[in-house]
C-alpha cells in the first residue's frame, strides 16, 4: 500500500490589506525619513516585500515601505512576527552598519533578490556595491546612491539574467586590462554595455591597444571615464559603422547618446554632466 504523502507545512501566513490606518508605530523606531528612490520603485512595482508586525500591530520592519504606502495609496501585504525583538536595541546597533552588513542580513532572512546579490558579487569580484545595486534597480551609477533601498528590504533586480550577463562581460574587461575596478569605471561600463552599438570584445581591445588603463590611472570621474571610453570606441570609426556610439552635447554642457539601448536592464539612458574641457561633439 502506498504511503500517503504529507502535506508542506504553512511557516507563516501573508495577509494583504489596503486599511493602512490599522499599523502603528514601535516605539525605540527612528522618524521615518523616505528616499526617492525607494518611493519611485515602489510607485512603478508596488510594494514587493511583507512588512512584519507584532500582534499589537506595531511594525517591527517595513516602516519605510509602509509610510510610501500610505502616500501613495497602495495595499500592503503584512506578516506576524512573534519573535522577541528590542527594536530600539536593533536600530542603534545598525546605526554603524554598512550596506553590506544589510544585504547579509536580508540574504539570511531568505530574501531572494539579496540572496542573488550576494552571489553575484561574490562570483564576480571586480563588482562594486553601490555601483551594483544603482545599475541593478536600472539606473546609471550617475543617478544618485540608492542604498536607502537596499536598508530597507525592498531592492530588486530589474531584469537578474541580464544583470549576469553584464556582471560576466565586466569581469572579463577588467581581468583583460590592467584597470582596477571602481564605482565611476563600473557604471561608465555599464552604461556603453547596455547600448546596442557596443561590442566588449572590439572595446576591450582597443582598450588594451591605447593603454588606456595607464593613461587613467587614479582617475574616478564619472565624466572623465566616459570620454576617454567614448573616444577610444569610436577611434577610427565613421559615424555610419555599427559600432560607432553616438553623442551630442546640449546647452547645459550634458552629454547625451542616442541610439537604441537594451531597457531590460536600463530604466532610462541618462545626461551626463561635462566640464567645459571634455565638451566636444560626436555625431
Amino acid at each position: 500500500m502506498p504511503k500517503e504523502k504529507k502535506q508542506d507545512k504553512a511557516v507563516k501566513q501573508v495577509y494583504e490589506t489596503a486599511d493602512l490606518s490599522k499599523f502603528k508605530q514601535l516605539k525605540g523606531n527612528r522618524p521615518v525619513k523616505i528616499s526617492k528612490a525607494l518611493r519611485d520603485s515602489i510607485a512603478k512595482r508596488g510594494v514587493l516585500t511583507e512588512i512584519k508586525v507584532n500582534r499589537k500591530m506595531e511594525v517591527i520592519d517595513g516602516q519605510h515601505r509602509l509610510a510610501v504606502a500610505r502616500e501613495l495609496g497602495l495595499p500592503i501585504t503584512y506578516t506576524f512576527d512573534d519573535s522577541d525583538i528590542d527594536v530600539a536595541e536593533l536600530n542603534s546597533t545598525s546605526k554603524s552598519w554598512k550596506v553590506e552588513d544589510y544585504i547579509h542580513k536580508y540574504a539570511e532572512s531568505g530574501y531572494q533578490s539579496y540572496k542573488q546579490l550576494l552571489n553575484l558579487m561574490s562570483t564576480y569580484p571586480a563588482l562594486r556595491v553601490s555601483s551594483t545595486i544603482s545599475t541593478a534597480l536600472g539606473y546609471s551609477s550617475t543617478a544618485g546612491r540608492k542604498t536607502d533601498v537596499v536598508r530597507d528590504g525592498a531592492f530588486r533586480f530589474r531584469n537578474y539574467k541580464e544583470y549576469v550577463k553584464f556582471a560576466q562581460s565586466y569581469q572579463k574587461f577588467i581581468d583583460s586590462t590592467d584597470f582596477r575596478s571602481n564605482t565611476q569605471l563600473q557604471g561608465v561600463y555599464f552604461l556603453l554595455y547596455t547600448l546596442d552599438s557596443f561590442n566588449a570584445e572590439r572595446f576591450t581591445k582597443k582598450v588594451i591597444a591605447h593603454d588606456l588603463a595607464s593613461k587613467l590611472v587614479g582617475v574616478t570621474s564619472f565624466p572623465r571615464l566616459f570620454r576617454a571610453f567614448l573616444d577610444v570606441n569610436n577611434n577610427r570609426l565613421k559615424p555610419k559603422s555599427p559600432y560607432w556610439i553616438s553623442v551630442v552635447t546640449n546647452e547645459l554642457g550634458e552629454a547625451v547618446i542616442s541610439g537604441k539601448f537594451n531597457n531590460k536592464l536600463l530604466e532610462a539612458m541618462p545626461k551626463i554632466k561635462l566640464k567645459r574641457s571634455e565638451e566636444h561633439t560626436s555625431e
